[in-house]
């Protein structure tokens, strides 16, 4: 009986001790709302200076911003805890920019609207999008606080 209960005391002990995994982030669309986001990585490919793109959580269930030449806006909609989305269809004003500047806000809308979920990593936000191996990588933009 002693050895029993010496068992069960150790075995506490040892669970007390083991690193639990962090809980998964339960996050709304209202968490989101009146945030702004600076892209920082589009895919992978990085983001040419002098060429912002922004995604701005308008309220909670829209979505807005700057995709590098013409802005944008459009619905969203985070579906469970998980964290998946749907975003757009997405509209957008139509200036012209640079061949190089418009390649990169085609690929950049492309992937808002291909995005399945969302993630944080640290400080930063990450879109993953249907058939993209590589995330949008976006940092908080504070002057928009």
């Amino acid at each position: 009986m002693k050895n029993a209960r010496v068992a069960i005391l150790l075995a506490l002990a040892l669970a007390a001790c083991t690193p639990r995994a962090p809980r998964p982030q339960v996050l709304k669309e209202s968490d989101l709302a009146g945030t702004a986001w600076v892209l920082t990585d589009l895919n992978g490919a990085g983001v040419p200076a002098g060429v912002p793109a922004t995604l701005l959580f308008l309220g909670p269930d829209r979505i807005g911003g700057n995709s590098s030449c013409n802005r944008f806006t459009g619905p969203f909609r985070v579906e469970t805890a998980g964290l998946p989305l749907r975003i757009g269809p997405l509209a957008a004003t139509r200036k012209g920019c640079p061949p190089a500047v418009m390649e990169q806000e085609l690929k950049y809308l492309y992937s808002l609207e291909s995005a399945e979920r969302l993630a944080f990593e640290g400080s930063d936000l990450l879109l993953y999008s249907k058939g993209i191996p590589k995330p949008l990588r976006f940092a908080r933009d504070r002057t928009a606080d």
